[in-house]
């Protein structure tokens, strides 16, 4: 008796090449696309920041734009000084935020170091 040998075939052969060189075109051609996709959004964007940033000037101090005061920031003076300074000092120091429901205004550093207090094991 002669045993039958059957021949053994890899998926390998059974696959086309040309489907392979085929699919690997397209995904050469599409990620081309994308780059230069890329690249043209990339200019556009760059060109136009570029824009705005030419486009935007700063007021001057005491102008008003928009409803919006610019001397808070000078440092010349003026209102922002005086605002600065209230503020600072509502920052530094104690006071009633709500005295009806019990909320009070405690200087940061001391809530800085109630807080780190109270976290530690």
């Amino acid at each position: 008796m002669q045993a039958q040998v059957q021949q053994v075939t890899h998926e390998a052969e059974r696959v086309a090449r040309a489907a392979i060189v085929q699919v690997a075109a397209w995904v050469i051609v599409f990620s081309a696309v994308l780059a230069v996709v890329a690249v043209l959004l990339f200019n556009t964007r760059s060109r136009g920041l570029e824009n705005t940033a030419r486009a935007r000037t700063l007021p001057r101090p005491g102008a008003v734009v928009s409803n919006v005061r610019t001397d808070v920031f000078s440092p010349h003076g003026g209102a922002g000084q005086l605002q600065k300074a209230q503020q600072r000092h509502q920052l530094e120091s104690y006071g009633w935020v709500d005295r009806e429901r019990g909320l009070v205004r405690i200087p940061v550093a001391v809530a800085i170091d109630l807080e780190l207090e109270e976290s530690r094991p």
